[in-house]
């Protein structure tokens, strides 16, 4: 579900819906989304 916010909030590439991506997204939220890519890479 992240990578298709960060496929919307790119693509749009407006100031007010990426400054609520930012809000929304936590850095803990980063690391799981990082691990969850990793997992299914390997």
């Amino acid at each position: 579900m992240l990578l298709v916010y960060f496929h919307v909030y790119i693509t749009q590439g407006d100031k007010y819906t990426w400054s609520c991506a930012v809000e929304s997204i936590t850095f803990l939220n980063m690391i799981q989304f990082y691990n969850y890519i990793s997992h299914y890479k390997l």
